[in-house]
C-alpha cells in the first residue's frame, strides 16, 4: 500500500532579545523547539517568545525559498550579515552541505 502523505512546512527565525534575527529556518512538527546541531555549530534556541513563525501552510519547495530569500536578506555572519546560519536555505545542510577551512 503506498500513502501520499503531505506536509506543511514553515520558515522561522530566532529573535535576539533586542528583536533582531539570529537564525532563520524551516521545518515541520516541532523542528523549531528542538536542538540545531552541526559539526562546527551549535544554535542555541531561545525561550519560546523569542522564536517567530513567519510563513506558515507552505509546501516544501516554497518553504524553501522563503528560507533562502531570508538568509539573503539578513546575511550569514560568515559574509557578513547577523545570521548564524551556516548554509544558505533550502535544504543546503540537508544535502551534504561541506564546509569550507575558513568555516571550520
Amino acid at each position: 500500500m503506498c500513502y501520499n502523505i503531505v506536509m506543511e512546512y514553515y520558515v522561522y527565525v530566532y529573535l535576539r532579545e533586542d528583536e533582531t534575527p539570529y537564525y532563520v529556518g524551516m521545518g515541520t512538527g516541532n523542528r523549531a523547539y528542538r536542538p540545531h546541531k552541526r559539526t562546527y555549530s551549535f544554535v542555541p534556541i531561545p525561550e519560546k517568545e523569542n522564536i517567530k513563525f513567519l510563513f506558515e501552510n507552505l509546501t516544501h519547495e516554497e518553504a524553501c525559498d522563503k528560507e533562502i530569500e531570508l538568509i539573503k536578506l539578513h546575511g550569514r555572519k560568515i559574509d557578513g550579515g547577523i545570521l548564524i546560519n551556516i548554509s544558505t536555505g533550502g535544504d543546503a545542510g540537508a544535502k551534504g552541505f561541506k564546509h569550507t577551512e575558513e568555516t571550520k
